[in-house]
């Protein structure tokens, strides 16, 4: 199965508990999971070079997932703030460096 471009639909669950993932198909349909088999990797697995992951992405579909997971209130446990915050944090402390300077350097 190629997952590499793999699109995501992700909704909050009906009570609002969790996250809901589907697949999205290429003419729009969505898919659902059946019959997933998950294996524990048996000690000679565990030291083969090359594992089948779960699952592999392209960028731009874990860019997708990302915003998608970002839209439903999913948000980085470390508290890190995402670009677009980071670059307001720094446009607030640029009108705040000049608000001090004018205020401090306007009786000169």
């Amino acid at each position: 199965m190629n997952t590499y471009g793999m699109q995501f639909t992700i909704n909050r669950t009906y009570f609002g508990y969790g996250i809901d993932v589907y697949k999205k198909e290429p003419n729009g349909e969505i898919s659902i999971a059946k019959n997933i088999e998950m294996q524990v990797m048996t000690e000679a697995e565990k030291h083969q070079i090359a594992h089948a992951p779960l699952i592999t992405l392209s960028e731009e579909s874990t860019r997708a997932l990302m915003d998608s997971l970002w839209r439903c209130g999913v948000r980085p446990s470390n508290g890190e703030g995402s670009v677009g915050q980071i670059g307001a944090v720094k446009d607030h402390l640029a009108d705040m460096q000049k608000i001090v300077f004018n205020t401090l350097f306007k009786g000169e």
